[in-house]
């Protein structure tokens, strides 16, 4: 099967191809014409792209073959018809970050620009039909792998042993988090035994928060695979995470926190369930975000070792806060 993500991370310049229909914006509607009936177009003609001048040839609208056809006569200029907001891609772009603008405007192609402007060719969508029918074919084959830390193509071609020795591994994993999360039970025996409810919610609790970082982490994944990382970039990503999170957890904290109040007790109980959850929920999708780019930045395979790892922390982290703040509240 095709490597989609080296695929993806090619530059956008190895798919480009030479604009055969370039025009002048101060030419007229019949000096286009003209022109397309010169070129012997080996592509389907969608766009004409327009640039300032012969010479710097620097890209500053874009006009639809429509648009050209509809013109009200010859004589009229191409600066007045074309789109000067065009969508370019920079030459040193990925596939991947082409990909999504086509994803996002719903281009049929798009020009291909070097720093100062100048157009250098185009890409069309149809570089990525077949790569993208064949990323979502394997997405669907490998999402609850990559989650528990496995490759579809490690389990068909593995032996037996070798089966085991790739999956074993992140049991251990989880193994540990579940260990860890029984000692942490044992510490705060005291508030599990004296607030029955507490201890009816940790499934709830649990599920939330394991639920919530496997969405950051699916999130987190994809960005991997698209644009490159800046620091600004990833402030963006934390500070829009943060944000969805917080009223998912808010959400999610009310509606638990106002049911827990049916069961025998005070009102701090739902106080507590409520709380704990809006703060571990928001830890959660925080690790499901970050782990997966910092094991990326150790030349780790993030999908298949971020997995594990983001449910174990989610858990720890969960059980710690649920009980810490029962403990200092309610007893």
């Amino acid at each position: 099967m095709t490597d989609l993500n080296a695929i993806l991370q090619k530059p956008v310049t190895d798919e480009m191809h030479p604009v055969q229909t370039v025009v002048h914006e101060g030419g007229t509607v019949g000096d286009a014409v003209a022109k397309l009936r010169a070129v012997s177009a080996q592509r389907p003609i969608t766009y004409l792209y327009v640039v300032n001048n012969w010479e710097e040839e620097k890209l500053v609208g874009v006009l639809t073959t429509r648009g050209l056809l509809l013109a009200d006569s010859d004589d009229e200029r191409i600066s007045d018809l074309m789109s000067s907001g065009v969508m370019s891609v920079k030459n040193d772009a990925t596939l991947a970050e082409a990909l999504r603008l086509f994803d996002a405007h719903k281009f049929l192609a798009l020009p291909v620009v070097n720093q100062k402007g100048k157009l250098l060719g185009a890409v069309d969508v149809g570089v990525f039909v077949d790569e993208q029918q064949e990323l979502e074919e394997m997405e669907r084959l490998t999402e609850s792998f990559q989650i528990i830390g496995m490759r579809v193509q490690q389990v068909e071609q593995a032996s037996v042993l070798r089966g085991y020795g790739l999956r074993m591994p992140w049991l251990f994993v989880n193994i540990a988090g579940g260990l860890i999360c029984a000692f942490i039970a044992t510490v705060f025996s005291d508030v599990l035994d004296k607030v029955i409810v507490l201890a009816a919610f940790i499934p709830l609790v649990l599920a939330l928060n394991e639920s919530i970082s496997i969405q950051s982490l699916t999130i987190s994944l994809q960005q991997i695979g698209g644009m490159k990382e800046t620091l600004g970039r990833l402030v963006r990503e934390f500070m829009k995470e943060w944000k969805t999170a917080g009223m998912l957890a808010v959400t999610s904290g009310l509606v638990v926190g106002g049911a827990s109040i049916f069961w025998p007790g005070d009102v701090w109980p739902p106080l507590v369930i409520g709380g704990s959850i809006l703060l571990s929920m928001v830890a959660s999708a925080l690790y499901g975000l970050m782990v997966p780019k910092v094991v990326h930045g150790l030349n780790l395979d993030p999908k298949v070792a971020a997995g594990p790892v983001v449910l174990m922390m989610a858990d720890v982290t969960t059980l710690i806060v649920y009980l810490g703040i029962g403990t200092l509240i309610l007893l």
